[in-house]
């Protein structure tokens, strides 16, 4: 029951207006907006507290168990606590480098890292899937950059300001970046790739937005001319470097190494201004869990936006070993 409470406490407080909102909420758009309290979460909380309780009662008594082994048969000769703490501390240790190592890499993709995501992305991860926003305020006036491949996708209410409509709430249609969705609204490059481009790939580039394939003004996604020509593009469903298929769907996210550590490195590009060109990222779930320190592992199962970045099966093989 005080578990129960506990993680009330945590996740929501009643506001003066009778509404709860999570703690330690940080609102960027729609997914990451004010949750309202309903009743039957207490009994989720309620059951959160007692499978808690049930595996910290199973702990102590395997805990207990093990103490007075100890005592009974190894601490008194030096010699053999010495051989127990060389043998936890050898096991321990070889658990702890080999999980990842038995554990293979996963494409740090937008396809992966965001499948399940409900719309609240940290700012370092929009920054790779987009390229900017055209500001659509209530009276129907806009603020577009100009960028040549803009498209709107998602649409995010947020309180912003100008000065003709201060406070007043707008609508950002986001530009996805060309490795987002596999499909570009351009009106040069796709028209370039038509008109001019003499590369193999150029009918598997315009036949691969289906229906869209008619316009001109659509295509396959890719950064540069130079990308294209050098065989580095993408399609729906399916990523291209050098005019081979490769594992990584959609946009390569360059993740934090040292909260999201990986068994190979990420081949890095060149070009520092095209960062999805002939580029492959990875993560190891298990590293992100048992080769950090224990706060960072906390984050990344609780990662925002990104819901089971961390997979179950991978917490379920760690946690017995960690305790």
């Amino acid at each position: 029951f005080l578990g129960a409470v506990a993680c009330f406490e945590v996740v929501a407080l009643c506001t003066s207006h009778g509404f709860y909102t999570t703690t330690y909420e940080v609102t960027t758009g729609d997914g990451c907006a004010n949750f309202y309290f309903i009743s039957t979460y207490i009994f989720f909380f309620a059951l959160i507290g007692v499978v808690c309780g049930l595996f910290g009662a199973l702990f102590n008594s395997i805990n207990a168990r093990v103490t007075v082994f100890r005592v009974q048969h190894i601490n008194h000769s030096s010699f053999r606590r010495i051989v127990d703490i060389f043998i936890l501390t050898v096991l321990s240790s070889t658990a702890v480098i080999l999980l990842p190592q038995l554990t293979p890499d996963e494409p740090a993709s937008s396809a992966r890292v965001l499948e399940y995501s409900n719309g609240c992305i940290s700012p370092d991860l929009q920054a790779q899937i987009v390229t900017g926003a055209t500001i659509v305020w209530n009276d129907g006036t806009e603020i577009r950059p100009p960028i040549d491949h803009h498209a709107a996708s998602v649409d995010t209410l947020y309180p912003v300001s100008n000065s003709t409509s201060s406070g007043s709430a707008a609508q950002l249609h986001y530009w996805p970046s060309p490795c987002l969705f596999g499909v570009m609204y351009s009106p040069a490059l796709c028209g370039w790739l038509r008109d001019e481009s003499t590369s193999p790939m150029k009918d598997r580039c315009i036949n691969a937005v289906g229906k869209l394939s008619t316009n001109r003004d659509y295509c396959c996604g890719f950064d540069s001319k130079e990308a294209f020509t050098d065989g580095h593009f993408y399609t729906p469903g399916q990523n291209y470097r050098h005019g081979q298929p490769v594992s990584n769907v959609g946009c390569p996210l360059f993740l934090d190494t040292e909260r999201w550590p990986a068994t190979r490195s990420a081949e890095v590009p060149l070009d520092s201004q095209n960062l999805h060109n002939d580029t492959e990222t990875f993560f190891n779930p298990m590293a992100a869990l048992a080769l950090i320190p224990s706060e960072d592992a906390v984050r990344n199962i609780f990662a925002r936006g990104t819901p089971l970045i961390v997979p179950l099966w991978p917490m379920l093989v760690f946690f017995p070993v960690y305790f």
